[in-house]
């Protein structure tokens, strides 16, 4: 099944992301604060222009469930990339040898 969604962005917009922006019931967002570049303008979905400057343009039960297994990898690998990059690792090396100098 294939699901059609044409998105007409300006490139050169930027907005920050954020959970209090978002037109759905959600308090959290893995990308919080997160800066992207270029900015929906027009967003048509099955023939019907759904998003434009700015407004929700869809009423209760318009859309389609399209069932999805969670934790999607293309977004869950990023988010596992960046936890594991943030983490301190140790630097392993032998102890000085050399000679020490009182001052």
């Amino acid at each position: 099944m294939f699901v059609c969604v044409r998105v007409r962005a300006c490139l050169c917009a930027c907005r920050k992301i954020s959970a209090a922006t978002h037109h759905q019931a959600v308090d959290y967002n893995i990308f919080e604060g997160m800066e992207c570049h270029g900015v929906p303008v027009v967003t048509i979905s099955r023939g019907k222009v759904v998003y434009e400057r700015g407004q929700l343009k869809t009423q209760p039960g318009q859309g389609r469930f399209v069932p999805r297994q969670p934790y999607a990898e293309f977004i869950y690998k990023r988010v596992n990339q960046r936890e594991q990059v943030g983490q301190p690792s140790p630097v392993i090396r032998k102890p000085y040898e050399g000679e020490i100098i009182a001052i």
